[in-house]
């Protein structure tokens, strides 16, 4: 298993969640931490073997703002079950969300209400999307337009 640690200070480390190993040639893990303290974070890995050996990995550095606004998605390229919208320090409110190809027609459409802070909204499109180039269009709770080009 790999056990995802934070700290504020680089010295002493808190976990914050564990990911279950899985068995595969190809490996792909995720996790985002939605409180993140103001100014730097510190992240490290500790992995646990099967004969109960424990590696950690090296100390990675981040830092955030709290005053930094954000609207992005994830994974791009996305596919039709994999569409991630995440909002950070946003008006809190209704946001519309809709899917659109490049002649116009809707793919999805989506309301999601946003309470503030940092959110991660798994869209989900749910059925087949052809692959191609879209715009994913976001309707903020003040009545501004976002528009994110999405590859599928």
């Amino acid at each position: 298993q790999y056990n995802v640690e934070r700290s504020a200070d680089g010295n002493h480390f808190v976990q914050e969640t564990v990911l279950k190993a899985i068995n595969s040639s190809y490996n792909n893990y995720h996790w985002v931490d939605t409180y993140p303290v103001q100014g730097y974070n510190y992240y490290r890995l500790r992995s646990t073997e099967v004969d109960g050996k424990i590696n950690y990995s090296g100390i990675m550095k981040v830092f955030v703002s709290k005053d930094k606004q954000v609207i992005q998605v994830f994974p791009n390229p996305a596919t039709a079950n994999n569409l991630n919208l995440q909002l950070i320090n946003q008006q809190p409110g209704l946001y519309e969300i809709r899917l659109i190809n490049s002649f116009g027609q809707t793919f999805m459409t989506r309301s999601i209400q946003y309470s503030g802070s940092s959110s991660i909204e798994n869209l989900k499109p749910g059925q087949s999307i052809p692959k191609g180039i879209y715009q994913l269009e976001i309707k903020t709770p003040g009545g501004e337009k976002k528009v994110i080009s999405v590859v599928f």
